[in-house]
């Protein structure tokens, strides 16, 4: 008899969690339906996770912007975020789950190369729009309609370099030193491709992996070879190390560099050995008097503490051309891949935004 008790009192405290679970998702299927919901796929966690920082806080302070005047159409933005853990796989999963869970008909993310080839082919076979706020590949062209970057293409800033290079510099024999994933290999080709083009010698292409530690075999290789210049492509906190450490060795040799020296990991980790590298960068300069610029360096300051670095900026203006897009064109995807295409010369804080037919 006792059991018999026991047994209705434990199947009554089920009914009621289940009563109690589906008023709890109800509630939260009511409010995903007040809102537009946009997904957001980035770093979180792993190496990667300070560019991830930077985007949500970019994000998250324009969305903090748009509800604060209403949102769009009366209705408010929700963030839905996915953290790809600093891994290619990791981003798949988290498209996965926004596409067949959430029903997002759009998604901004990644910022990096190899995260975004990853899930770009699932984005376009759902038909879902996909703004890539930091893949720089120029495999990315190719990935299909629905797919779109507000970030340039490392064949524009690594052809800059390259001309830069030879033209001003007078450099004519150098070594590379890239990343070994697709957002490296991007930068190598392309320099290499414009720098033979205007009769400069590369000695040497050296590749090393994510999060390497110990560059002493690189940068003894590249004493050996004495090149007029080293060009570097990857990200800051490999690039601090290097440097760090071929400040060790007493390698005078001139760095180049990309984007990845613009940031405060790479100052953070590379010290002193940051002085005289030259480097290529997206724009956005916060020392522009642009009223829209100062205006975003004040609310990220007044949020954050901080001045906002490149990474924020674009993630900024890519949640304020979404919204737009949303604006324009509706909530799907359709209407929002429409409106991206017929974007042009939008305002943002990184300058003018116009999508060709390669979005």
């Amino acid at each position: 008899m006792q059991q018999k008790k026991f047994f209705i009192s434990f199947l009554a405290c089920l009914l009621i969690l289940f009563i109690l679970s589906g008023f709890w998702f109800g509630k939260k299927k009511e409010k995903e339906q007040q809102a537009y919901g946009i997904g957001i796929i980035t770093p979180l966690t792993g190496h990667l996770a300070f560019l991830g920082e930077s985007t949500k806080q970019g994000i998250e302070l324009a969305t903090e912007e748009i509800n604060k005047m209403g949102g769009i159409n009366g209705k408010k933005i929700i963030l839905i975020y996915e953290d790809t853990h600093s891994e290619p796989k990791g981003a798949v999963t988290a498209i996965n789950k926004l596409i067949g869970v959430h029903k997002v008909p759009v998604i901004i993310g990644d910022v990096t190369s190899a995260a975004t080839l990853a899930i770009a082919p699932i984005a376009e076979r759902n038909r879902v729009v996909l703004l890539a706020n930091g893949a720089s590949t120029p495999k990315l062209r190719e990935a299909g309609d629905y797919i779109f970057r507000n970030w340039n293409s490392d064949e524009f800033e690594a052809k800059v370099m390259a001309k830069f290079a030879i033209e001003e510099l007078k450099v004519r024999k150098v070594v590379i030193v890239h990343v070994n994933n697709d957002y490296g290999l991007g930068l190598e080709e392309a320099f290499k491709e414009q720098f033979e083009k205007n009769n400069g010698r590369i000695l040497e292409v050296l590749a090393y992996k994510e999060d390497e530690k110990n560059f002493r075999p690189y940068l003894l290789k590249i004493k050996e070879l004495e090149p007029d210049a080293v060009y570097l492509a990857g990200f800051p906190k490999e690039l601090g190390r290097l440097v760090r450490q071929a400040q060790e060795l007493l390698i005078e040799t001139q760095f180049l560099g990309s984007v990845g020296i613009k940031s405060s990991e790479f100052l953070k980790l590379a010290g002193k050995a940051a002085n005289g590298i030259i480097f290529t960068a997206p724009y956005f300069d916060p020392q522009s008097t642009e009223l829209i610029i100062q205006n975003f360096i004040k609310n990220f300051k007044d949020k954050y503490g901080r001045i906002p670095d490149i990474t924020a900026a674009v993630s900024y203006d890519a949640l304020k051309l979404v919204a737009n897009a949303i604006d324009k064109g509706g909530y799907n995807s359709e209407g929002i891949k429409r409106a991206l295409y017929e974007t042009k010369n939008f305002p943002g804080v990184t300058g003018p935004t116009t999508f060709d037919q390669y979005g």
